[in-house]
């Protein structure tokens, strides 16, 4: 979603006269400068070597996609580069996020002096008329560049000798982000809160500026608003994906450290946030590929435990060394629709046994073709995965089929994973399950029982199709066995082809026993996969297939 964007960018005067910015300098004389504001910095100022990391973007290049793509910072960027990941980093200022990061933590000039460089590339294709195309005022690139913005103009205000000319400007290039983003924000995504995050920090610095008081007030009464739209009331994000639960936790610690969140529910809402966030890290650090989640899991180093308050996400996070481990065992979210059973080695007291499942579908936002998933860790393995999320590459054509399915993106890995057939779900005569003109069913978690035998179910429903009806119970003994139980009827009394997909992790190989299938671990038998379905077999597994379509294949494409 674009940003209206209708202000007089190609308008030569500025909005702010020498005197204005006589008074704002004169005004910070004797004031500390703020810290810099840490929202969304990549990579993040917590990895070791932090510092040497910084320098080597100064002096190679910003990497995108791994190493694929390597901007330098002392030549003109791409700015509309037809990479539409790479045109929105570059447009929201992530290449200086974490030269930004490193100025404010040691005051280090070298990087300031190539922040700036950046910024004047940028400032020279602002007021073309085509600026308006591309990516240059999309939402959440307006949220994520107008603090660094202001907070380079905010050291360049305590120069020595200030440029009151180039600080006239800036203030301009400020008030042209408030305009946008006192306009309006996006609230049905997550770009929302980022913007208003944004709004917040950038006004914050400037609020002896009418205008930026106002915008900061605004953003302030915005941010209660955007809180609730992104998460529901046990702390779980809206979006289909514990990956961006996990970003925008870290985003929201960030941001409370900073300062721009006070309030004491908005601090209770954090602290729900993470005690959901520890049911989501399985005993290997990873957490469940759902929706658009990176299947290679928690990156070590970006967070730490002692970062975060809540006992039980410390101990998730530590793998048992800090905090404390929750006593429960199964959790039901049951307004976002997951559910997570977690059992220890009696041996170690660690938790060993992982299965969660997600049944939610309450908008289109990050929310693949993948009704009642689940993945299953047991053991030290990952038994049942996720094929996990791919980059947002290519655009498809509005016109097609794909588009009225509800792809958005053309490349085909990104849509295999969005497909039904990428998770552990039925496939229905070959069909993807619709998520473009249909309406969301909210949560399909039901209900949920445990026998003497420590024998644990959980059951969902849904209807994929009008009249197609799906009942899906998984009962799970830690260690022992995972049993799924479908039951489907088309209460329309039609003749369908229904198959069952399981996606075994790509660590462990698979052998075909008669009609069952093992699952072998050094050479070894590990578990069996055999099916109660009279007269019913398994077909061999596929792994990495790309023709004629892909299949079996985890993506660990982590560009965008």
């Amino acid at each position: 979603m674009m940003a209206s964007a209708a202000l007089a960018l190609d308008d030569p005067d500025d909005v702010f006269g020498t005197s204005d910015i006589v008074r704002l300098v004169m005004a910070r004389k004797n004031a500390p400068l703020l810290k810099y504001e840490p929202i969304l910095s990549s990579p993040s100022h917590r990895i070791p070597k932090f510092k040497k990391a910084v320098q080597a973007i100064i002096k190679n290049g910003y990497p995108m996609r791994g190493a694929s793509y390597v901007f330098p910072l002392d030549r003109p960027l791409p700015w509309a580069h037809a990479d539409r990941t790479i045109a929105y980093f570059l447009q929201a200022f992530s290449p200086i996020s974490p030269i930004l990061m490193e100025h404010g933590l040691s005051g280090d000039e070298a990087c300031f002096e190539a922040a700036t460089e950046y910024l004047n590339d940028w400032l020279k294709v602002a007021r073309a008329p085509d600026s308006r195309d591309g990516f240059m005022w999309y939402d959440m690139a307006v949220g994520l560049r107008c603090y660094k913005i202001a907070y380079m103009t905010d050291v360049m205000m305590r120069a020595r000798a200030p440029n009151y000319d180039r600080l006239a400007h800036l203030m301009t290039v400020l008030d042209w982000h408030r305009q946008v983003l006192t306009q309006d924000v996006t609230h049905h995504t997550n770009h929302g809160l980022y913007q208003v995050l944004g709004q917040i920090a950038m006004c914050r610095r400037f609020r002896d500026v009418p205008r930026f008081e106002e915008a900061y007030q605004q953003a302030q009464n915005r941010l209660d608003e955007m809180l609730n739209s992104q998460f529901f009331a046990d702390g779980v994000h809206r979006e289909h994906s514990p990956g961006y639960h996990w970003m925008l936790l870290g985003t929201l610690i960030d941001s409370m450290n900073a300062g721009l969140i006070e309030r004491e529910d908005h601090l209770q809402l954090i602290g729900r946030i993470e005690e959901s966030m520890s049911w989501f890290i399985q005993p290997n650090l990873q957490m469940p590929a759902f929706g658009d989640t990176d299947a290679s899991g928690i990156e070590v180093g970006y967070f730490q435990p002692k970062d975060f308050s809540h006992p039980s996400l410390r101990y998730a996070l530590s793998q048992g060394i800090e905090g404390i481990a929750t006593r429960n065992r199964l959790r039901l979210f049951e307004p976002s629709g997951y559910a997570v059973f977690q059992a220890e080695n009696p041996k170690t007291d660690k938790t060993e046994t992982y299965l969660a499942q997600a049944t939610g579908f309450h908008s289109q936002t990050h929310k693949h073709a993948d009704h009642l998933t689940f993945v299953w860790h047991d053991r030290g393995e990952d038994l049942l995965v996720d094929s996990g999320h791919f980059a947002y590459r290519g655009k498809t054509d509005k016109n097609s089929d794909l588009w009225q399915q509800g792809f958005w993106y053309s490349d085909p890995k990104r849509i295999y994973v969005e497909k039904t057939k990428a998770h552990n779900c039925i496939e229905i005569d070959g069909q993807d399950y619709p998520r473009r003109g249909v309406k969301p069913y909210g949560s399909a978690l039901r209900r949920t029982a445990q026998d003497q035998s420590k024998v644990y179910a959980i059951e969902s429903e849904c209807r994929p199709f009008k009249s197609i009806r799906h009942d899906r119970v998984l009962f799970i003994s830690p260690r022992r066995f995972l049993i799924v139980f479908d039951w489907i009827k088309d209460n329309a009394e039609q003749t369908h082809d229904f198959r069952q997909w399981f996606h075994v992790g790509p660590k462990l190989d698979v052998t075909a026993q008669g009609y069952d299938l093992t699952i072998t671990r050094g050479g070894k038998p590990f578990v069996s996969m055999v099916s109660l379905s009279d007269g019913v077999g398994l077909e061999q597994m596929v792994r990495g297939q790309s023709d004629p379509d892909i299949q079996g294949w985890v993506s660990h494409d982590k560009g965008s």
